[in-house]
């Protein structure tokens, strides 16, 4: 009896094949499965930190703004009765700080263009249990702000808008950077968000769009 099986030239060409249709889906598969991954992790984030400041504001009794912490620190004491901490960084020793400029070197703006300033991290940071890196910005001029990196400090890109959020607490409720009434409004100024821009303050609007449009993942620049 004879046995027919392929020849080589047929196994190489159905391997070609298999390579080719691979090397187009793979990277869309990835792709997909970060974005389904970063979305998660700033919902995570989102709500993590949404229930702190409500427990704050029901614990104390007193409003969640700057003007009750006007010392630099003073807002992280509180955050941290209710978030699960791993390490608490004081003000700046998890940052990459660049002395010339005042910028941090190990974060860039929403398109990856430019350093985006200390000034805005540097009133506590905290490393939770899950990995996610907290820094925060509370002034005793009417501004308190906290933005997350959703996955750490370890796992790129680092960039505004992409891995690391900005959010900003008013009417004692955390609210999405770029959302109407925020001091990054995206109606005001599509700037705050744009994938073009090379401005410094690219990226502190993101938050807002990326916990309300679907498909905003899979259009990161």
């Amino acid at each position: 009896m004879k046995i027919e099986g392929f020849t080589l030239a047929e196994v190489l060409i159905t391997l070609g094949i298999i390579g080719v249709v691979a090397a187009m889906t793979i990277p869309a598969v990835i792709n997909k499965y970060k974005s389904v991954q970063l979305k998660a992790q700033l919902n995570k984030s989102y709500s993590t930190l949404y229930q702190a400041i409500n427990m704050i504001y029901t614990d104390s009794g007193m409003p969640v703004t700057s003007e009750s912490y006007p010392e630099q620190g003073s807002f992280v004491k509180d955050l941290k009765k209710y978030v699960k901490v791993l390490k608490d960084c004081g003000n700046r020793e998890c940052s990459e700080i660049n002395s010339d400029d005042n910028t941090l070197n190990n974060y860039k703006n929403f398109t990856r263009t430019s350093n985006i300033t200390y000034t805005f991290f540097d009133d506590g940071q905290l490393i939770l249990e899950d990995g996610t890196f907290i820094m925060i910005e509370n002034l005793n001029v009417g501004d308190l702000f906290i933005t997350a990196d959703i996955n750490g400090l370890e796992k790129g890109p680092n960039a505004l808008g992409q891995d690391l959020f900005f959010f900003q607490v008013l009417n004692n409720k955390l609210v999405p950077g770029g959302a109407p009434g925020t001091k990054y409004d995206i109606e005001i100024n599509q700037g705050y968000c744009s994938t073009t821009g090379n401005q410094s303050t690219n990226g502190f609007g993101c938050t807002y769009k990326a916990l309300t449009e679907s498909d905003y993942f899979k259009h990161l620049p």
